[in-house]
């Protein structure tokens, strides 16, 4: 099958397609691999994305920092396991890094977060980076001039006093009907709290975990969710959605080939996965607790086994978007997305809540 990961032994693999002195243990995308070929694979793909931060390409004085928000789910701990690897090989080789790293704990699951016993064993484990923990309630303490509460605020809370943070969340959370609005608007809150973060502790850029089959799946999310316009800005490397650049070292990879890596270094850094990069055991697909999002990574997961190819796709055709139409003049005070952008948004729909996007008018409204 092509772009098949064999999970079982490489027995009846044969020879490594690659170097052919070792017995295969991995089939993946059509090809018998060894452990060593397999692991060399990853690393091509993953290093080929974060060219731009070779030493050669830093001062000596001031290497660029940049912020890895960190889930603990496989795709985020193997990104930061490669970083960590190309750090040590590049002082190694030249004695000074291309980067630094400023890995951030994040929670993940709406209402949840990293359990503290996780981040510990994650500082313990890459005791040479800074360290910061993030929750998602802490988006409000760079929201200074209260634009972005004011236009989340569901309308029974506008002549109340203002609620703490985490009341802001939680009445944000009740007043939206259905599970996709509510996934919808915790991957934007999310998403400007790792910007805010990276501005406020100078970052260049935010390192993304995300594969090419999560990226796969949140280009249907976002299309299906009326967030079409954003896809390029959102999910192509060194675009600036909110003031930072983006990039997403991984997007050449599959899901399954990060399972199987972490597998093959499982002493290194399986201990720190204690979920799975995905979401479909935490929602249900079907009845009223369905969502885009749930029913996407479903559907991907089973994609990605049988036609890689069709995944992959879907990435690349991402990054033949046009962007040129983006503009800063008008800014959903939500998503930050460019008002303009959007399709269907009319003028009474923008004065309602603010100014808003489509994408989050819809979400709102449901």
């Amino acid at each position: 099958m092509p772009g098949k990961i064999d999970e079982g032994a490489g027995d009846n693999l044969g020879r490594c397609k690659r170097c052919s002195s070792q017995a295969a243990e991995v089939v993946v995308r059509s090809e018998a691999l060894c452990g060593n070929c397999f692991l060399r694979y990853v690393a091509t793909k993953f290093t080929k994305r974060m060219e731009s931060y070779r030493v050669r390409n830093s001062t000596e004085d001031a290497p660029p920092k940049l912020l890895i928000p960190v889930s603990l789910g496989v795709s985020s701990v193997t990104l930061l396991w490669l970083l960590n690897k190309q750090l040590k090989g590049q002082l190694e080789r030249v004695g000074r890094a291309g980067f630094k790293l400023l890995i951030c704990s994040v929670e993940v699951d709406l209402g949840g977060e990293a359990p503290p016993e996780a981040v510990q064993a994650l500082k313990e484990r890459f005791p040479e980076h800074e360290h910061i923990a993030a929750h998602l309630t802490d988006v409000f303490d760079y929201d200074e001039e209260g634009g972005l509460w004011a236009a989340l605020e569901p309308p029974e809370e506008m002549s109340r006093s203002v609620p703490s943070r985490q009341g802001k969340l939680n009445s944000i959370f009740r007043s939206l009907s259905s599970t996709t609005s509510r996934e919808d608007i915790h991957t934007i809150l999310l998403t400007r709290l790792i910007s805010f973060l990276a501005k406020a502790h100078e970052c260049e850029s935010v390192l993304w975990g995300d594969t090419t089959t999560r990226l796969a799946e949140k280009t249907l999310s976002l299309t299906s969710n009326g967030r079409g316009a954003s896809i390029p800005h959102l999910l192509n490397d060194d675009t600036k959605p909110h003031g930072v650049k983006f990039k997403y070292p991984l997007r050449d990879l599959l899901r399954r080939e990060l399972v199987q890596h972490a597998r093959f270094i499982k002493l290194s850094i399986d201990s720190l996965i204690i979920k799975e990069d995905r979401m479909e055991k935490a929602m249900a697909t079907s009845g009223k607790n369905a969502s885009v999002e749930g029913l996407m990574t479903n559907y991907f997961e089973g994609v990605e086994e049988a036609y890689p190819s069709v995944v992959a796709n879907v990435v690349k055709m991402v990054g033949k978007l046009d962007s040129s139409k983006w503009s800063n003049n008008s800014i959903c005070a939500v998503c930050s997305v460019s008002v303009e952008v959007g399709e269907g948004v009319s003028k009474e729909n923008r004065l309602s809540r603010r100014n808003l996007c489509y994408g989050c008018l819809r979400a709102l409204s449901e």
